[in-house]
């Protein structure tokens, strides 16, 4: 039990429109996105930066929301094909 709550204090359950299922922080909200970073131990909930934060960049730009577990993609399935599937973006 223990374990349990260590593991899900401050997290929030959600599912993604592909219907994954995960924990992440418990302050994302309804259209944050989830991106596999090239290096990264974990996926990353993103959210787009409202128009006053954004930088100057031809990239999209997104604030860090935090880290997440995603089922099915924490050990490696989300690299298949990885190359044909990366994009640049800012996080600020």
């Amino acid at each position: 039990m223990q374990a349990l709550l260590r593991a899900t204090t401050c997290r929030r359950f959600f599912i993604t429109n592909k219907c994954y299922l995960g924990l992440g922080p418990h302050n994302m909200q309804a259209g944050d996105e989830i991106h596999i970073v090239a290096g990264g131990n974990c996926p990353l909930v993103l959210r787009k930066a409202s128009h006053e934060r954004s930088i100057q960049s031809a990239n999209p730009t997104y604030t860090l929301v935090g880290d997440c577990y995603l089922h099915g993609v924490m050990d490696g399935e989300a690299a298949e094909n990885f190359e044909e599937r990366t994009t640049t973006i800012d996080i600020i």
